[in-house]
């Protein structure tokens, strides 16, 4: 495992998106096999800060959609 955290952190955006794993994948811009393996912690991209402010934006928008 390489990052524990960012797997489950990527695994709950996912579900709470209910994206399945190759909709997250085109989501963020990866290869399904990428994003299986970020999700799994087997690997971790270069540079976590983008991945992570493409999830906030995407639970922003959600929560805007869903609030008005």
């Amino acid at each position: 495992m390489i990052d524990d955290s960012f797997a489950y952190e990527l695994k709950q955006w996912r579900a709470d998106a209910g994206y399945t794993q190759a909709e997250a994948a085109v989501f963020l811009d990866v290869s399904i096999r990428t994003y299986q393996e970020w999700e799994q912690g087997r690997q971790a991209p270069d540079q976590k800060g983008p991945i992570r402010k493409a999830i906030e934006l995407s639970k922003r928008a959600r929560k805007e959609t869903h609030h008005g």
